[in-house]
């Protein structure tokens, strides 16, 4: 697997900056996925969770979308993680989303869509196939995504499949 780069995420629409995160970024970013996974009913586990994204990010198992309150004071609003898989069909990388979440306080603002759209640049100028969302309908946020995707839809189906799942 090729190492990421480094690059400013750029998304001019974006309120807070995004970054692609690097292991700098690792105490934003635990602080985030504890909070997203308290959300969902998972225990308090910050020293396992940052100890889970140290290991992907020092291997470049994973790309995340990182948005920032301010560059300076590394606070973290929200962020997109994508995980690589790959296809025999087109012989290239495809990419599954992960975990999106917004802190509560920056929601409402566009920040998901430009988590989205930032992700989906990258994933166009490295030449992978795409990015597959793979969602449960009972997840309370897939309305917002389903709303999300269909912005979205100017990018075309080759960069972005969506398979939610109604249970």
């Amino acid at each position: 697997m090729t190492e990421p780069s480094s690059q400013l995420a750029c998304n001019n629409r974006s309120p807070y900056p995004i970054v692609l995160a690097e292991v700098e970024h690792l105490e934003p970013l635990s602080q985030l996925l504890n909070a997203h996974r308290m959300v969902l009913g998972k225990p308090d586990e910050q020293p396992a969770v940052s100890h889970f994204l140290f290991e992907r990010l020092i291997n470049h198992e994973v790309l995340i979308f990182l948005a920032l309150g301010d560059e300076q004071s590394m606070q973290g609003k929200g962020f997109l993680s994508l995980y690589p898989t790959f296809s025999a069909q087109s012989l290239m990388p495809v990419w599954m989303l992960g975990e999106l979440y917004i802190v509560p306080e920056a929601r409402q603002q566009g920040l998901a869509q430009s988590l989205l759209q930032s992700a989906l640049e990258l994933i166009q100028q490295r030449g992978d196939e795409g990015i597959i969302l793979n969602l449960s309908a009972e997840y309370q946020p897939v309305l917002e995504l389903e709303d999300l995707l269909s912005q979205l839809q100017h990018l075309g189906e080759h960069y972005l499949s969506a398979q939610i799942q109604h249970f």
